[in-house]
């Protein structure tokens, strides 16, 4: 096997993976708005901790394939990629081409869910603040002014 070969193979490998833990990860990302909305503190915490291995592997994953795009000499961004998928037979270019546009795909559905989580985060923290203060005197649960 020539090491063309083995970039286009590790590439596809790659590829897949990812696709598997981004599908994976917009499931997980779905339990943590549902977790968010029940204030399951313990819940969230593990869900976060599976997230991150999951989005550590991705990024181990990305840093794999900008070694591989410059070791064809392509740049990493969008046209060093669709450069590198043209270097697939016609048939395995073309599934590669699917692959690489359904993970853009879900990728921009896990952000869309990470930002809706951070707003329903940023929304619960806005209501605890208003709850709490005490310094203002009009929090609804702080301690009587002396």
């Amino acid at each position: 096997m020539s090491q063309r070969e083995r970039l286009l193979d590790a590439m596809e490998q790659d590829l897949h993976q990812d696709l598997d833990d981004y599908v994976y990860l917009r499931g997980l990302m779905q339990e943590l708005r549902h977790g968010l909305m029940r204030c399951d503190t313990d819940g969230v915490h593990l869900l976060n901790e599976r997230i991150q291995l999951l989005l550590g592997s991705a990024q181990d994953r990305a840093r794999r394939r900008v070694k591989v795009l410059k070791a064809v000499g392509l740049a990493f961004d969008e046209a060093g990629m669709q450069a590198f998928i043209a270097l697939y037979p016609t048939a395995r270019g073309r599934d590669m081409q699917a692959l690489w546009t359904q993970l853009g795909q879900i990728a921009q559905q896990c952000q869309r869910l990470n930002e809706v989580n951070g707003q329903l985060l940023a929304s619960q923290h806005e209501i605890l603040c208003q709850l709490l203060e005490p310094q203002r005197g009009d929090g609804f649960y702080s301690p009587p002014a002396y």
